[in-house]
């Protein structure tokens, strides 16, 4: 698969910002420790963030994580013979691109659409959406992204 990043010219529009981490609100009823010295509460409460390899963007944190069809990573080949290993998320800050499409979805009942990172425009992965109830998540690929000490999701 031909990577959608910084040096393609296919999509056009504005680059967004990351948003800010007031975005992961927490009930804080519930909270009950707060973030060790030197931690940011983000780290605390949503686990290491996870980030573009290319331009090390926050994409989304590991708190985020989700399990679907029973397991949060999965291993896919597309239509072209290109392998994939992906993790799914509930959330991530990813520029969504593409028309909705059920064709080859690799989830049974979600039309998906290229998730790309909103600072490079690498392409990161794909955005499902369930064509029943609407719920949705990302699936993005694994050697793609970096958490924050360095070593692979």
């Amino acid at each position: 698969m031909i990577g959608l990043g910084q040096n393609s010219n296919c999509f056009s529009g504005r680059w967004l910002a990351t948003p800010p981490l007031y975005f992961f609100k927490q009930d804080t009823a519930t909270k009950k420790k707060s973030a060790p010295e030197g931690k940011s509460s983000a780290v605390l409460d949503h686990g290491k963030a996870v980030r573009c390899a290319y331009c090390k963007t926050v994409i989304t944190y590991q708190g985020n994580a989700e399990s679907m069809a029973g397991k949060h990573v999965h291993h896919f080949t597309n239509p072209g013979g290109f392998e994939f290993t992906i993790g799914c998320y509930r959330k991530a800050w990813c520029r969504i691109v593409g028309v909705p499409t059920l064709e080859w979805s690799w989830f049974n009942g979600h039309s998906w659409q290229y998730a790309l990172c909103n600072q490079c425009q690498e392409h990161l992965g794909w955005f499902f959406q369930n064509t029943q109830d609407k719920t949705s998540f990302y699936g993005l690929i694994l050697d793609r992204l970096i958490i924050e000490d360095g070593s692979n999701t």
